[in-house]
């Protein structure tokens, strides 16, 4: 990669979009980046080390504001300078009381700019601080606690403040099997001893962080300190930057090695650069949806790898799987998970209208991918768990895992229909409703008023069970032959469990009729009181269990749903109060499906 704006200005990523990864036809298995120190390193030595190398670097700017005077009078003024100064003193003690010294994280104000005259109170004060990071999670952590810190000293004088991020390059990170390999060749082509394995990263940041992030790599230091100096106190120098790609094969491997170790490559600055970045909501800490477990964030925009696509959101449904994500009944699979698996959205780039669900990707080869169970593969991921979802502005998905969706209809009309809409579809399937039979649905939200039209327009005789007297009447509206708080008015040929109470699993089974089924639609039960064989399971009643589903499944439902439209009950939701919505779920205020919108 012969690379343009190594040094502020994003050139890699730049060229990532341009097409540099695939432009030799064949996408490299393996990249590598040198950089040239005339310091630190003495002339002739290799360095770099697996994992971590580099730092993530954000700049960080805070404008406080107050009231302007004169010097004798300070009573008289607000003065923004003695809030500005406690603020910078007071982050340096925020980073050591935060943050394990294990996972380092720096902040250093290097700017600060306030008056034109010594006795005068200016109006505002300003200054800049550099972030360092080497984890997203302390680099998430540290942003909001910068803030929460300048933030709270200009309310505790009075003043105002205007804090922002300008997001930089993110964390290099070597891919250990390329580490070594790129050690072992170092020592290979110029003797034993050329190449040391740095014992610790660095806070320098680094722009082949990127590429990193798309092919694994190594990025390694090159020592060139004259000979008479010393690597402590000589002074770094600035060159160009290059870059090595690995196609194929060892051959082209140890090529680009040699390559890159003809090369100067550029320095590590990579300051002051402004990424592209986005809102998301995150689970911050799982919790009783009244402690407040979604935290509203500003978070690098997601860069699609191989065989993805970058959607923007246009709309995500509210499902109950993120209130139980939420409230920590579903264990978090990555830490500040952003929810959200009904996404209606735009592939950047051609525009094209697509839908996300919840099923991510799956291994394609184990025996259930092969029978067409691909619902129950145990490679299986999941939109808004294993991956962010779709409460945010931007996402990134499979492209063989979307769905195309039709430009003309509402957003928050088609968002429901991905998972509510797909998993209700499968619960039908699943419960072995017979023709023109009648069928109890417990739990009246959002997959199961789309649910109960399907089955009413096959023929069956609804009944309803649920709490809400609100969701009663919609059931009522939609078709169903009753609606009660607690029992049906007659046997059933089958039932749906939407409702994640596992005390209603025995008066469900109970009130099938011989044969019937009881299919529980949901990735999340409470307890199982014990069954009674007798009551609960004889006469050939079958309880079961629905998981997920297919693609099949979903481009089944979604063809029978655009031909023969359903009544979709939509509650919309701004896009910044994803928290109220998930809140209105759990107490039941929701009639039918919440759905955010964003503008």
């Amino acid at each position: 990669m012969f690379q343009p704006g190594e040094e502020g200005h994003d050139g890699a990523k730049r060229m990532i979009e341009e097409g540099v990864l695939e432009a030799a036809g064949a996408r490299p298995v393996a990249a590598y980046g040198m950089h040239v120190v005339s310091s630190v390193l003495p002339q002739g030595l290799f360095a770099s080390r697996p994992g971590p190398l580099m730092a993530a670097a954000d700049t960080f700017k805070v404008t406080v504001k107050g009231r302007g005077g004169h010097g004798s009078t300070p009573h008289l003024s607000l003065d923004p300078i003695q809030a500005a100064c406690e603020m910078v003193t007071s982050l340096q003690t925020m980073v050591t009381r935060t943050f394990n010294v294990f996972d380092p994280v720096v902040v250093t104000v290097g700017r600060f700019q306030a008056g034109s005259a010594d006795n005068v109170i200016p109006d505002e004060a300003h200054f800049e601080a550099t972030l360092r990071t080497f984890s997203k999670e302390n680099r998430a952590l540290a942003k909001r606690r910068l803030v929460e810190v300048v933030e709270g000293i200009a309310a505790a004088y009075g003043l105002g403040v205007e804090p922002s991020f300008a997001m930089g390059y993110p964390v290099t990170v070597n891919d250990r099997t390329e580490a070594e390999f790129a050690g072992a060749t170092a020592d290979e082509l110029f003797g034993p001893g050329r190449y040391a394995v740095s014992p610790n990263p660095i806070m320098g940041s680094e722009d082949f962080s990127y590429v990193l992030e798309n092919v694994p790599g190594a990025f390694v230091f090159l020592g060139a300190c004259p000979p008479d100096r010393d690597p402590v106190t000589a002074p770094p120098t600035t060159t160009p930057p290059r870059r090595a790609l690995r196609r194929r094969g060892a051959a082209g491997r140890r090529r680009a090695v040699r390559l890159a170790g003809g090369l100067q490559a550029g320095a590590g600055g990579g300051e002051r650069i402004r990424g592209d970045h986005m809102r998301a909501w995150v689970v911050e800490r799982p919790g009783p949806i009244t402690s407040g477990p979604l935290r509203l964030i500003e978070r690098e925009a997601p860069v699609p790898g191989p065989g993805e696509v970058l959607v923007k959101v246009e709309a995500c449904a509210v499902c109950r799987t993120d209130l139980h994500l939420a409230e920590g009944d579903l264990e978090p699979r990555r830490p500040r998970t952003t929810p959200g698996h009904q996404v209606v959205g735009r592939i950047e780039g051609t525009g094209r209208r697509v839908g996300v669900a919840w099923l991510r990707s799956t291994c394609g080869r184990c025996r259930y991918c092969r029978r067409g169970m691909e619902n129950l593969c145990p490679a299986s991921t999941y939109t808004g768990w294993d991956a962010d979802g779709g409460y945010a502005e931007y996402l990134v998905a499979r492209e063989d895992y979307v769905y195309p969706l039709p430009g003309d209809r509402p957003a928050e009309w088609l968002a429901p229909l991905l998972c509510a809409g797909i998993i209700g579809y499968r619960a039908l399937a699943r419960c072995d409703l017979p023709q023109e039979g009648r069928l109890g649905i417990y739990g009246f939200g959002s997959s199961a008023h789309l649910t109960a039209q399907a089955a009413i327009a096959r023929g069956a005789t609804l009944h309803v069970v649920t709490r809400s007297e609100q969701a009663r009447r919609l059931a009522l509206e939609l078709g169903a032959a009753s609606a009660d708080a607690h029992r049906p008015p007659e046997p059933l040929d089958a039932a749906i469990l939407f409702a994640p109470v596992g005390t209603l699993v025995p008066p469900a089974l109970e009130a099938l009729d011989r044969g019937g089924t009881l299919a529980v639609a949901g990735i999340h039960l409470t307890d199982v009181p014990a069954l009674d064989y007798d009551r609960h399971l004889f006469q050939e009643r079958t309880l079961r269990s629905v998981t997920a589903n297919t693609r099949a499944d979903g481009h089944a439902y979604l063809e029978l749903a655009l031909s023969h439209p359903p009544r979709v009950s939509a509650v919309a939701y701004p896009f910044e109060e994803a928290d109220r919505a998930l809140s209105d779920l759990a107490a039941d205020r929701v009639n039918g499906a919440a759905v955010l919108v964003l503008t």
